[in-house]
């Protein structure tokens, strides 16, 4: 592994403008994957679904809590 390491690390400085060039796409991939418009599309899209998945749960509660009449709402006295 050690030796896979030091082979890289002589070839970045063998090669400084391929160097150059590979850390430049490595940002530009960074950059957007991970920049501020890519979060805010991810963000969005988390919060949409989690909006539906409240709404979708509101809808089920007010629907089955219309369908019972109030004697099936009631609890039942304990017995004594």
């Amino acid at each position: 592994m050690w030796d896979a390491i030091a082979s890289a690390i002589k070839w970045v400085f063998d090669h400084p403008a391929e160097a150059q060039e590979m850390g430049r796409r490595g940002r530009d991939l960074v950059l957007r994957s991970f920049g501020w418009e890519s979060e805010a599309k991810t963000l969005l899209s988390f919060n949409s679904r989690v909006a539906a998945r409240v709404a979708r749960a509101r809808s089920f509660v007010i629907n089955n809590t219309r369908q019972r009449s109030p004697e099936t709402c009631q609890n039942p006295e304990p017995d004594a």
